[in-house]
């Protein structure tokens, strides 16, 4: 999923100049290429997550989208203060996008588990949260989310899952899919 975020972020970024990555720690793929390519809308925060939701909430405010990635685990254990009051009480227009959901970073221990980040997620106000199920699905989540006006969580796995659709499944809006299968 990780790889299909970078993709995705290329194109966003290619079609709206409005679009800034911002990121902690861990980077996003192809930041090389869209560092050469939009030098002035990429920001490195290195391990500062909270630093960087305000710095991202500035950017907002001043008309920029953020995309911000990060670590799933230290955006909503860390930070969690500063995305409920920074953004979502402000109702910023800001995208999260935390890499790295459930026990996948399992090799770093539990430090770097994020098991309890939708139950936190949901308590948040005027925040939409997205989790794609597969890497066909993160194009699609990622245009939606930009598209909404407000701020959103996408939530991705690392980047190893099996694909479960054999060609992109687009993306209808308070609709589940389970295993394919759209659900209300």
């Amino acid at each position: 999923m990780r790889n299909a975020y970078g993709d995705a972020l290329f194109n966003i970024m290619a079609q709206n100049e409005k679009a800034v990555t911002v990121f902690a720690d861990i980077t996003p793929t192809r930041i090389d290429e869209i560092k050469k390519n939009y030098p002035r809308r990429v920001f490195n925060f290195g391990i500062a997550e909270c630093n960087m939701i305000g710095a991202a909430s500035a950017l907002a405010k001043e008309g920029f989208i953020p995309l911000v990635f990060g670590f799933s685990c230290f955006l909503t254990y860390r930070a969690l203060e500063f995305i409920k009051f920074d953004v979502c009480r402000q109702r910023l227009n800001v995208k999260f996008i935390g890499a790295n959901c459930g026990v996948i970073g399992n090799k770093f221990g539990p430090t770097h588990h994020s098991t309890e980040d939708i139950a936190a997620l949901r308590a948040l106000p005027n925040l939409t949260l997205l989790s794609p199920a597969s890497a066909k699905e993160v194009a699609p989540v990622l245009e939606k989310a930009v598209s909404h006006e407000g701020p959103v969580f996408i939530r991705l796995g690392k980047a190893f899952e099996a694909e479960i659709y054999e060609t992109s499944p687009g993306l209808k809006s308070a609709k589940a899919r389970v295993y394919g299968t759209e659900t209300t």
